[in-house]
């Protein structure tokens, strides 16, 4: 499994804001749990979760799975056998725009 630099941007972004803004370091480390985890078990079945279907054409597949109120969107890089994490997005933030 690799996170891509947007997405751990991404992910030091939401716990900024989860540990400073909300004043939750305790929901943050959880947050951070509940990623990681979901990225291990993407190791073992990386097919499971569903398609994006974007209005944008891409080589390989894109697919998404939600992790609290965040989608964690990867892709499956077959060749060398590993998930790649690309994004991680405000479920109620609109993608079409992104």
């Amino acid at each position: 499994m690799i996170y891509l630099p947007s997405a751990k941007l991404e992910l030091d972004e939401i716990v900024d804001y989860i540990s400073i803004e909300l004043k939750a370091p305790e929901a943050a480390l959880d947050f951070i749990d509940a990623v990681d985890d979901m990225a291990h078990k993407l190791s073992d079945m990386p097919y499971r979760h569903p398609i994006y279907h974007s209005r944008f054409r891409s080589d390989s597949e894109v697919r998404f799975v939600p992790v609290r109120n965040y989608n964690v969107f990867y892709k499956v890089d077959e060749e060398h056998k590993t998930v790649e994490i690309h994004r991680i997005i405000y479920q109620r933030r609109d993608t079409k725009q992104l």
